[in-house]
């Protein structure tokens, strides 16, 4: 097995921000990043800081050769969390899906290429398909 030189922690950290506001911080460590994207407003009618979503996050964990993910669609909750356990109605699942297949190929982008890291899908861990940056 071939040995790769992994990049600093802060330059790894800095290309996945400037992904965009995908990126969670606050919910990240230096061997796992949390990203995560609001795709579509379930309750527009609601005040702001009652309004739920429908969309997906996403779980980038460090290996010896780069990064695995995994993800899952889900409701954004006016709590400020996410529950995976409801998926999006099938009315909005084309517009999710869309929008994380928009961000896998950026973040394909950043890691094969910028970074020079494999990015694999967790087998063990993801019920979903692997994503393709096709």
């Amino acid at each position: 097995m071939e040995l790769i030189e992994r990049p600093a922690q802060h330059r790894v950290k800095a290309k996945l921000l400037a992904l965009g506001p995908y990126l969670r911080p606050d919910k990240s460590t230096p061997e796992q990043y949390f990203f995560d994207c609001l795709a579509v407003c379930r309750s527009a009618k609601a005040e702001l800081e009652q309004r739920e979503f429908w969309g997906w996050f996403l779980y980038l964990e460090a290996t010896d050769t780069g990064f695995e993910y995994r993800y899952e669609f889900g409701l954004y909750d006016s709590e400020g969390q996410w529950s995976g356990s409801e998926s999006p109605p099938q009315e909005y699942m084309a517009e999710v899906k869309q929008t994380l297949d928009d961000f896998y190929q950026l973040l394909h982008k950043c890691v094969s290429v910028d970074l020079k890291l494999s990015l694999t899908c967790s087998e063990e861990e993801n019920a979903n398909e692997p994503l393709s940056a096709a």
